[in-house]
C-alpha cells in the first residue's frame, strides 16, 4: 500500500472484462520535504476551533474538497466531477471509522460498499486544513492521478473533524449506467417553457450550481454575494481557500472556501474594507463586476444604458459584459444596476460567460 508519510493514502480498483477485481497500488514512496511535513501538521491550525472528540460532520469542508478537485480539473481542461450521494455516504462512513481508530487506512470493503462501478478509486488523508491536505494530494503522483483521472466522472467526499484534525475520504467512480448523481439538472419547480430552463439544467449537470433542495432550484430566489462566489469559483476553476480578509465570513460556512478563494484570485471584492456581506442580495451592478473580473475583461466607458451613471463603481464592468454579449440589460435601454439577480438569471449569465 502506498503511504505518504503519516498523511495520505490512495487506492485504485478496476473491474476487468471478466468481472474480477484487481487492486493497483503505487510502487514508489515519495519522500516528503521537511517543509511539507511542517505544512501538513500546522498550516490552517487557526482555521479550526478546538472540537470535542465526538463525531463532527463537516459537509462544508467536504464541499471545499470537491470544489478543489474540480478546480484542478477545470484548469486542465477536464470535465468537473459530479457529486454522487451514495459515494458521499461511503466516504463519510470511512472517515468516521478512521477517526474512531485514529488510524489512516483504506476502506477494505470499498469494492463492495460502492456499487454500480467500472472503476473506483479512493484517496484518504488527515491534516489540519482543506488547503494543506489538497496540496499534499496534488504533490503526490498517485493521489493526483486519481484526482485528474479522465475516466472517472463522479465523486463523493466525507469529512470528520476530531480535536482539530481533519479526516477525509474521497471516492471516485467511473459508473455503470445505473449509478446516480446528486442532480441530473431536472428540477420540479423549473418549467420546461422557461427561457432559463436549458441553462439551469446545464449549470446543474456541469456541477457549477446545485438546487436549493434535492429536487428544487428556487429559480426566482435572489442570489446572495456568497453564492455568487461559489458559482464563479466553480465555473472558473478557482481553488478554495481556508482564510481571507473578511471578518464577517464564518469559518464553517458552506460558501466560505469559495469566498476566500475568489477574493484571493481578484474576482470577489468586499462590501467594505473589512466585510464581505455574504448574505446580502447580489445586485446586477455587482454581478457585472464579479463576472467581468472572472472573465478577464477590461472595463469600458458606459454607453449602452441610460440608468447607469459614469460614477457608478461598476459602470465600466456593466459595459464590458454588455459588449461581451453576456447581458442586454433589463429592458427599455436600462440595466437596473441596483436590482437583485435571481438564480435563474444567474444560470443564463454563467452559461453565456463561460460556455457551460
Amino acid at each position: 500500500m502506498y503511504q505518504h508519510p503519516g498523511t495520505i493514502h490512495r487506492r485504485t480498483i478496476s473491474r476487468r472484462r471478466t468481472g474480477t477485481v484487481v487492486a493497483r497500488r503505487a510502487l514508489r514512496r515519495r519522500r516528503a520535504s521537511a517543509r511539507l511535513l511542517v505544512a501538513l501538521s500546522l498550516v490552517g491550525g487557526m482555521l479550526f476551533a478546538p472540537v470535542a472528540a465526538h463525531a463532527a460532520d463537516r459537509p462544508d469542508l467536504a464541499g471545499r474538497f470537491v470544489d478543489s478537485v474540480n478546480a484542478e480539473r477545470v484548469q486542465r481542461g477536464l470535465p468537473r466531477l459530479q457529486v454522487a450521494r451514495d459515494l458521499g455516504a461511503v466516504a463519510r462512513a470511512h472517515s468516521v471509522v478512521m477517526a474512531d481508530k485514529n488510524l489512516l487506512h483504506h476502506n477494505p470493503d470499498l469494492a463492495t460498499d460502492v456499487v454500480n462501478w467500472r472503476r473506483v478509486a479512493e484517496n484518504v488523508g488527515r491534516g489540519r486544513s482543506v488547503s494543506s491536505l489538497h496540496v499534499a494530494f496534488m504533490n503526490s503522483e498517485g493521489h493526483r492521478r486519481n484526482i485528474l483521472d479522465s475516466t472517472v466522472t463522479q465523486i463523493g467526499v466525507g469529512v470528520e473533524v476530531r480535536d482539530g484534525t481533519v479526516w477525509v475520504t474521497k471516492v471516485f467512480r467511473n459508473p455503470t449506467a445505473t449509478a446516480t448523481i446528486a442532480s441530473d439538472g431536472a428540477f420540479r419547480d423549473v418549467s420546461s417553457s422557461s427561457s432559463h430552463a436549458a441553462n439551469i439544467r446545464r449549470i446543474a449537470q456541469s456541477g457549477v450550481a446545485a438546487g436549493c433542495t434535492a429536487d428544487r432550484f428556487c429559480p426566482g430566489d435572489q442570489v446572495t454575494r456568497e453564492q455568487m462566489a461559489t458559482f464563479l469559483g466553480r465555473a472558473k476553476g478557482v481553488r478554495t481557500a481556508d482564510s481571507g480578509p473578511f471578518g464577517d465570513v464564518s469559518s464553517s460556512g458552506t460558501h466560505t472556501g469559495n469566498v476566500f478563494g475568489t477574493a484571493a484570485a481578484g474576482i470577489a471584492v468586499g462590501c467594505s474594507s473589512t466585510g464581505y456581506c455574504p448574505n446580502r442580495a447580489l445586485t446586477r451592478g455587482e454581478m457585472a463586476g464579479f463576472l467581468g473580473r472572472a472573465m478577464g475583461l477590461t472595463q469600458k466607458p458606459v454607453s449602452s444604458f441610460g440608468d447607469v451613471a459614469a460614477s457608478d463603481p461598476n459602470a465600466g464592468w456593466i459595459q464590458a459584459i454588455a459588449d461581451a454579449g453576456i447581458t442586454g440589460g433589463c429592458g427599455g435601454g436600462d440595466y437596473c444596476p441596483d436590482a437583485p439577480v435571481s438564480r435563474q438569471q444567474m444560470a443564463s449569465f454563467l452559461v453565456r460567460a463561460f460556455g457551460l
